[in-house]
């Protein structure tokens, strides 16, 4: 017993040192953030908006941020659409990983974490961007962490995602409601939290940090995921401050998505104007996500369900393919029984034929015994 709670000590004060040293990244990076090549701060509020400055489009124009919106058309929104890549968007993909690799950010990580500087570039790869199945019935790849992520989709009439501002920033003209708008500030960024519908799709609630670069952005959520990846947490609600959370879902194991929450209790150190109009709305943030919590066990058993499926249907499949062999054996076996019937009727008609030549043949062999007894006297 006593080693046990050693053992349990030990565990939680490994676990404590992840958490602690992952704080200590997203800290950094949010630091880093503040290089004025790396920060966008041109924006203002507004009671229920977000308000940007002209210069934005300046800020647009830079290597890093044009290698970023160009991914932002390589994909379907719509989840019952596949996706999947050119040639040219994966060359855009590969594009952005190696400018992301060669940041001073990006290399402190990796001494960080102890990986090397392609593995860790690879894992985002492949984590973020490889596509995968995601929905009730769905078989084709129609979604990836990404494009969940940063640009947003949709299914049937639900807005899914959409977390990046930069996105919402070329889009925001397709906004045509806000149900409620929060903000908090923090350091020389912004976490906005909102309900709206866009481009006649209702979100219950959308959350992002306003004027993060995107490589730093993809540089936390990935290494949220990586912690939950190491400690197959499916879900994670990861705690960074007293004000801020970033909550995690993967899918089957996948990356699903991570974004940015502000926590409940900060609520009353917002402007009422940026509060929810009643209570009803201010617990939209829970809804969503238990809602997608339940929508990622939903997509786990659905594939399970179809894994079951795909099982059982394979093994109907050799059973029908066992009951048409044994068919033909038995058909096979009925011609041979035909044949045995036919082949016993035919021996019983030459035994019956032998049996009458059996009995002419004793019948003749008593007449020349006669003739021989007659022959004999005389």
């Amino acid at each position: 017993m006593f080693i046990i709670i050693i053992l349990i000590k030990y565990y939680i004060m490994n676990l404590n040192k992840e958490i602690n040293k992952l704080i200590n990244l997203i800290d950094y990076l949010l630091r880093f953030n503040n290089n004025p090549n790396y920060l966008f701060s041109d924006y203002e509020f507004t009671d229920n908006d977000i308000i940007f400055t002209k210069k934005t489009n300046e800020y647009f124009e830079s290597d890093d941020i044009k290698s970023f919106r160009n991914l932002l058309d390589n994909y379907i929104s719509n989840m019952k659409k596949s996706d999947d890549y050119t040639t040219n968007e994966l060359n855009e993909i590969n594009n952005f990983l190696n400018k992301l690799s060669q940041k001073e950010f990006f290399t402190h990580i990796c001494k960080e974490i102890s990986t090397e500087t392609d593995t860790f570039k690879q894992f985002i790869r492949t984590k973020l961007f490889d596509l995968t199945s995601v929905g009730k019935g769905n078989s084709i790849n129609n979604t990836c962490a990404f494009e969940h992520i940063f640009l947003g989709e949709f299914d049937d009439n639900n807005e899914k995602g959409f977390h990046n501002w930069i996105q919402f920033y070329l889009n925001k003209e397709l906004i045509t409601k806000f149900n409620f708008f929060r903000k908090l500030k923090f350091d020389k960024l912004s976490i906005v939290d909102f309900g709206m519908v866009y481009d006649g799709k209702k979100k219950n609630l959308s959350s992002m940090i306003l004027g993060i670069h995107p490589m730093i952005e993809i540089c936390i959520y990935t290494l949220i995921y990586l912690y939950a990846f190491k400690n197959n947490l499916e879900s994670f609600k990861f705690d960074f401050n007293d004000s801020i959370c970033f909550q995690l879902y993967t899918v089957n194991g996948s990356f699903r998505t991570c974004y940015p929450l502000i926590k409940e209790n900060t609520s009353n150190h917002l402007p009422s104007n940026h509060l929810p109009s009643n209570k009803l709305e201010s617990k939209l943030a829970d809804t969503e996500s238990k809602l997608a919590d339940t929508e990622s066990k939903l997509a786990d058993t659905e594939s399970k369900l179809a894994d079951t499926e795909s099982k059982l249907t394979e093994t109907n499949t050799k059973l029908t393919e066992t009951n048409t062999k044994l068919t033909e054996t038995n058909t096979k076996l009925t011609e041979t029984n035909t044949k045995l019937t036919e082949t016993n009727t035919k021996l019983t008609e030459t035994n019956s034929k032998l049996t009458e030549t059996n009995t002419k043949l004793t019948e003749t062999n008593a007449k020349l015994k006669k003739i021989k007894l007659i022959v004999s006297e005389y």
